[in-house]
């Protein structure tokens, strides 16, 4: 092998090297720009994640409130019931003596009709 030959053959050598290079450079910017677009994605997601958390968190907190609310309102109305029910019994028992009377005032009608005559 001459000088002339070892040469060329260095040279194809040197160029073939260089092809794969190039080649590898290309699919290492390639799967960078696929990773660093993965990573946005990725951060993308998590973003959604931390937002479905507090939408979770505050969606829980709204039924805390609603039903602490419900228990509030549920024992206004259990005490409101217990004083409307103590004044309609009021009420009854008043109502219930005033018709006592009238009967009274009937039977009374009646007896002394009866006695009269």
């Amino acid at each position: 092998m001459d000088f002339h030959s070892y040469e060329t053959t260095m040279q194809d050598r040197i160029c073939s090297l260089q092809d794969a290079n190039n080649k590898l450079e290309t699919i290492l910017r390639e799967e960078t720009a696929a990773a660093e677009a993965d990573e946005l994605k990725l951060e993308s997601l998590r973003e959604q994640v931390r937002s479905m958390v507090k939408e979770k968190e505050i969606m829980e907190q709204k039924k805390l409130s609603e039903a602490k609310q419900s228990e509030e309102i549920e024992g206004k109305r259990h005490n409101d019931n217990e004083r409307n029910g103590e004044i309609s019994e009021n009420v009854f028992t008043v109502r219930r003596g005033h018709l006592a009377q009238e009967v009274d005032k009937e039977k009374n009608k009646n007896t002394t009709h009866k006695t009269v005559a």
